[in-house]
């Protein structure tokens, strides 16, 4: 290692260093001395930024894509407490920087929601013991009654955060347990389709009382989760209008389960009976509800095992008579 090399570590190793001299050293040819600009406290957000954008180091196994976005030393810049969490937050398609990210004192509360689901408890102690993490998330960490996640209970036992944890817990349970409850008065369904915990609005979009308005109001802020959408597009309360924006859905499990509900459209359907995806269209063929025409478009179809859908469809039958 050079003697100026050495000199500008050992510089960077004040950390009084002057912001000057850390945006000077930002621009140097040596990865050393850039990762230590990235590490320092006092490292201005602006020169994070640009050594986000002009690092030419791959890290760990991300994507081509993210890499080509994001090349950067962020195994030094993900530690530095005055990153912006913005920049870090694509590492999240890579576990092994899950718990960092969950541990980012700037971390964003939609990312923890979604660390706190992660197979790890690492990653749910981090999450459990983060100051940013919703109160909801906080509630069902704690609640979980996982052996193997009594430390993540305990860091949130130990959250600042928390004032009153039965409590918090307590409330958290009854809307579990009203939005999974058959009986439940359906102006409450409509506030637990609002709740802030993503697992409660999951059980109300599966379940088959609550009102077509509650579901399309899921729909409207949570088509972008699969597992939500998937379950109002196999809930039979699912209004039209609904079914018709799921059979739009990017996800293939969604169209497939719109494709499976025995009450959805015919329009519904004959949208669904022209998806590129095969599977779909067999789904639509088997389904009970499809109309006759629908079903004679549905047996010229290319695929042989959609054409088999409609020959094992009850409603077929007039077809080959």
């Amino acid at each position: 290692m050079r003697e100026k090399e050495l000199s500008q570590l050992a510089a960077l190793k004040d950390p009084d260093t002057p912001v000057e001299v850390l945006v000077a050293l930002a621009e140097e040819e040596s990865l050393a001395v850039r990762y230590a600009v990235a590490l320092h406290p006092k490292c201005p957000q602006a020169t994070l930024e640009k050594l986000a954008k002009i690092d030419w180091m791959y890290v760990g196994a991300l994507d081509q894509v993210v890499k080509a976005l994001c090349q950067v030393p962020f195994t030094q810049i993900l530690k530095n407490p005055a990153a912006p969490f913005a920049l870090l937050a694509p590492f999240l398609m890579d576990e092994y920087y899950w718990a960092d990210l969950a541990a980012h004192p700037d971390a964003e509360p939609e990312y923890l929601e979604i660390l706190s689901w992660k197979d790890r408890s690492d990653v749910r102690e981090a999450v459990a013991a983060n100051l940013k993490t919703p109160a909801h998330v906080l509630a069902r960490l704690a609640a979980d009654d996982w052996e193997t996640d009594k430390d993540v209970r305990d860091k949130v036992a130990e959250n600042p955060s928390v004032t009153d944890l039965p409590r918090l817990v307590e409330g958290w349970r009854m809307r579990l347990s009203a939005a999974e409850n058959p009986e439940t008065p359906a102006d409450l369904f409509r506030k637990l389709a609002e709740d802030p915990d993503s697992l409660v609005r999951l059980r109300v979009a599966g379940n088959p009382s609550a009102p077509a308005d509650a579901l399309a109001r899921i729909v409207e802020q949570d088509h972008r989760d699969m597992d939500i959408s998937r379950e109002v597009a196999g809930n039979p309360a699912a209004s039209a209008d609904a079914l018709v924006r799921l059979a739009q859905s990017d996800y293939q499990i969604v169209r497939i389960t719109v494709a499976e509900n025995p009450s959805v459209p015919a329009d519904v359907l004959a949208r669904l009976a022209q998806d590129s995806d095969a599977v779909v269209r067999w789904k639509v063929a088997r389904n009970p509800s499809a109309p006759v025409d629908l079903l004679k478009r549905l047996a010229e179809d290319p695929e042989a095992w959609v054409r088999q859908g409609v020959a094992e469809n009850p409603r077929s039958r007039s077809l080959f008579q």
